[in-house]
C-alpha cells in the first residue's frame, strides 16, 4: 500500500528551504456565487463563480480584490457554435463551468527534450480547463474538450476553436489504469470526471477526481488493485510521461501512476493545519478535493515511498495547495508542515479555527453574515501577477440581434484610453489573427498581450466610418477599483440583426503608447 505517514511529511517538509516570496498570484474558481471584494465598480464582472476564471494577488494586509481573469461569455465565443449547427453561440453555461484550471510553469524546449523556467506572462489564450461537461463538437470536432480532458481552445491549421490538449482522457485512463472493478474493463472519458490538476517545474502530474474510482497500478514489480477516493491525489511521475513539442502530454507509460495521498492522508493534512471553515470550525476532513497548485511560496517537497514501506521507490513530489469542499469560506491548505493553512505572499488563505473563514482572503465580499459560503473549486498558483483585460455583459442573448445592450470591460493594463469595437460575428466560429499582423497599426500593439488574438471582421456597407475601416469604436469612460479599472459600455440598438451575432472585443492604450486587446465576447 501507499506508506506516507504524516511524521515524514513533516521532516521532510521541515528540511527543505522554502522558495523565495514574491509577487505571486493565483487563478480560481468557486462552487457557488461570490462577489469580488471591490465590487469591480459595479459591473458584471463582479460575479465570481464556476463558469469564469478568476485571478488575486494576495497580499498580508488582505487589501486585495479578486477579479476577473477569463469570462464564460469569452470562452463561448472561442469555442463558437460548439453544439449546433443551430446558429447561436451564447448557450450558458457552455461546459457547465470550469471543473479544472492548469498553467504551465515552464518552456519547453523540443530540440534538447528539457523544460526551463517560464519566461512568458500566463494569458488566457495558453491556460487549459477541464470543463465540468463535454462541449460540444460542431466546430471542433474529433473528440471535442470533455470533463475527463485537460486542454484549451486554440486557433490551428484547422481554424479556430480547435482543441489543445495538455493530457487526454485516453492518457489519464491508461496511465492510472481506470477500470470498473466489476468488469475489469478500462473506464472510457464518459466514466469519470476530472476535478482538479497541478503540474510541477520537475513535470510531475498530480490529478484529483470527481467520484472514487478504481486504478490498477504498478508497485514492487506487481499490478496491484487501489480504489482512489475523490478526495485522494494521484500523481503522474516525470519518469511516466513523455512530452511532445509544445511540453504537454504526448505519450504515458501504462499503470505507472502513483497515489500521491489517499484520502485519509488528505483527511488529516486539513486536520493538521486547523483551516477553519466559514463557521470557524475545523472540519478535519477534506471531502472532495476540488483544487490543486504547486506550493510556490512555501516550496519543498514531500516523499512517497511506493512499495512496501520505505523499501519501496521513493518519489519526492512538490507541495502543494489544495481546496475542498469542507472548506467552505474559500480555504485553501497546504502539504507544507504535515499540513498548514497555505501562504501566498505573507497572506493567509484560511484562518485558524475557531476564527471562521470569510473568503476575504481569496479578494471576495465578506462582512458578515455574507461571509463566503463557497469552497475554492479549482486553484492555480503563478509566479507573477497576470494582466487581465476581461469582458461580461448581463445579456448576450437578443434573438435577434436587436435593441439595448451592454458590455462590461475590466483590466489592470491602467490605460489611458479604452474603446469597444464591434463587427459581425461569424459562425460557426469567430475567426481570429496574430493583432501584429494587422495593416497600419499591428507594430503599435504590446509584446505581451492581456489576450494574443484580434478577433474583429468588417462591418458592411454602410456601416464602419471610422479610422479603422469597417469597425464602430465605442469610447468608455473606465472607473478604478480594486487595483483595476472598470467600465460599461450602453448601447442603445444593432443597426440591424445578424445570424452570426455581434462580436465585441476591447482595445485599451497604455501609458506607453502600447496596444491591448481584450478577450472576445458575442451577443446574439
Amino acid at each position: 500500500m501507499n506508506n506516507h505517514p504524516i511524521a515524514t511529511i513533516v521532516a521532510a517538509a521541515l528540511a527543505a528551504t522554502a522558495s523565495a516570496q514574491g509577487n505571486h498570484a493565483l487563478l480560481f474558481t468557486t462552487s457557488g456565487t461570490e462577489q469580488t471584494r471591490s465590487g469591480s465598480a459595479g459591473t458584471y464582472l463582479s460575479n465570481v463563480d464556476h463558469y469564469s476564471i478568476d485571478t488575486v494577488t494576495p497580499v498580508a494586509a488582505l487589501t486585495h480584490s479578486a477579479e476577473k481573469f477569463l469570462s464564460n461569455w469569452s470562452y463561448q465565443t472561442l469555442a463558437g457554435d460548439s453544439n449546433g449547427p443551430d446558429g447561436v453561440v451564447t448557450e450558458h453555461p457552455i461546459m457547465g463551468g470550469v471543473d479544472a484550471v492548469l498553467s504551465l510553469p515552464y518552456e519547453w524546449n523540443d530540440a534538447t527534450h528539457t523544460a526551463g523556467p517560464r519566461t512568458a506572462p500566463v494569458t488566457p489564450n495558453d491556460t487549459y480547463i477541464s470543463p465540468v461537461a463535454d462541449v460540444g463538437t460542431n466546430v471542433s470536432g474529433g473528440n471535442g474538450l470533455r470533463k475527463s480532458d485537460c486542454g484549451r481552445f486554440v486557433r490551428n491549421a484547422a481554424g479556430n476553436g480547435q482543441v489543445e490538449y495538455f493530457i487526454t482522457a485516453e492518457q489519464i485512463i491508461a496511465s492510472l489504469g481506470l477500470h470498473d472493478p466489476a468488469t475489469g474493463l478500462a473506464l472510457t472519458p464518459q466514466d469519470f470526471n476530472l476535478d482538479a490538476i497541478a503540474v510541477s517545474a520537475n513535470l510531475d502530474i498530480f490529478l484529483s477526481f470527481d467520484e472514487d474510482l478504481a486504478v490498477r497500478l504498478w508497485q514492487g514489480g506487481a499490478l496491484h488493485n487501489f480504489v482512489l477516493q475523490d478526495g485522494a491525489i494521484a500523481c503522474i511521475p516525470q519518469t511516466a510521461w513523455t512530452p511532445n513539442a509544445n511540453g504537454e502530454v504526448g505519450s504515458v507509460v501504462s499503470r505507472h501512476g502513483i497515489i500521491a495521498f489517499d484520502e485519509v492522508s488528505v483527511d488529516l493534512l486539513v486536520a493538521h493545519s486547523n483551516a477553519a471553515d466559514n463557521t470557524g470550525v475545523n472540519p478535519t476532513t477534506i471531502g472532495d478535493t476540488e483544487g490543486l497548485a504547486i506550493d510556490i511560496d512555501n516550496g519543498g517537497t514531500f516523499p512517497v515511498y511506493w512499495g512496501n514501506g520505505q523499501a519501496g521507490q521513493l518519489f519526492d513530489l512538490a507541495n502543494l495547495l489544495v481546496s475542498g469542499t469542507t472548506l467552505t469560506g474559500a480555504g485553501v491548505i497546504s502539504t507544507f508542515g504535515g499540513g498548514t493553512i497555505a501562504v501566498v505572499n505573507g497572506c493567509a488563505l484560511a484562518a485558524s479555527a475557531p476564527t471562521p473563514t470569510y473568503g476575504r482572503r481569496m479578494g471576495l465580499s465578506w462582512v458578515p453574515p455574507n461571509q463566503t459560503q463557497s469552497c475554492v473549486e479549482n486553484l492555480e498558483t503563478l509566479a507573477a501577477e497576470p494582466c487581465y483585460f476581461a469582458m461580461a455583459t448581463p445579456n448576450p442573448r437578443h434573438d435577434p440581434v436587436t435593441g439595448a445592450f451592454e458590455v462590461h470591460i475590466g483590466t489592470n493594463l491602467h490605460p489611458v484610453a479604452v474603446v469597444l469595437l464591434a463587427s459581425i460575428g461569424e459562425l460557426p466560429v469567430s475567426q481570429t489573427a496574430d493583432p501584429t499582423t494587422m495593416p497600419v497599426i499591428g507594430s503599435l500593439f504590446a509584446a505581451n498581450q492581456c489576450f494574443q488574438e484580434y478577433c474583429l471582421r468588417l462591418w458592411p456597407a454602410p456601416f464602419g466610418t471610422s479610422p479603422l475601416p469597417g469597425l464602430i469604436p465605442l469610447s468608455v469612460a473606465m472607473t478604478a477599483a480594486g487595483g483595476g479599472d472598470f467600465g460599461v459600455f450602453t448601447g442603445t440598438a444593432f443597426p440591424t440583426p445578424y445570424s452570426g451575432g455581434v462580436l465585441f472585443q476591447a482595445v485599451a492604450l497604455d501609458a506607453a503608447g502600447n496596444l491591448h486587446l481584450s478577450a472576445p465576447g458575442t451577443i446574439d
